[in-house]
């Protein structure tokens, strides 16, 4: 069994990349810095930051655009790729790890380090629904451990 899955939060490092490819088809690109922190062997607190590159397709490349900017909070979630390319200038081969997001969760506006992404506008709930005249099931319906001859009741 092959498991590829990552799920990662932290704030955008830069903004957003957006470019249409073909007639059809939207990609974003944009890194996220994940923050962490640990004791050493000398019990000394050392903060860490992993930079992970993502990539995000249609519709999801398209949210990110609109309403992701540089130190949003976001949480993404997809499969570890990797590409490989030729220096242009040495012609050694080069690599890196990216994420192609499958899930992209916008975080709250108060948990951003920078001014907040716009939001769309709520669109407010349908009035609440009143209960209809409430029925006691049978006890007859019931699942046999509800029963009171299950229960020994």
């Amino acid at each position: 069994m092959n498991i590829n899955h990552l799920t990662i939060s932290g704030n955008l490092t830069r903004p957003v990349e957006l470019r249409s490819v073909g007639t059809d088809k939207t990609v974003a690109k944009f890194t996220v810095a994940h923050n962490s922190k640990y004791k050493n062997s000398a019990g000394e607190l050392v903060e860490e930051t992993a930079f992970l590159d993502c990539v995000c397709w249609d519709r999801q490349a398209e949210t990110a655009g609109k309403y992701l900017i540089q130190g949003s909070l976001v949480a993404v979630e997809g499969e570890i790729r990797q590409e490989n390319w030729n220096d242009k200038e040495s012609g050694a081969k080069r690599s890196k790890l990216t994420l192609r997001v499958s899930k992209l969760h916008l975080m709250p506006r108060g948990e951003t380090k920078t001014e907040s992404a716009p939001r769309p506008e709520r669109v407010p709930a349908a009035a609440p629904r009143r209960p209809s005249q409430h029925i006691a099931p049978s006890m007859d319906d019931a699942p046999p451990f509800m029963r009171e001859d299950f229960l020994g009741i």
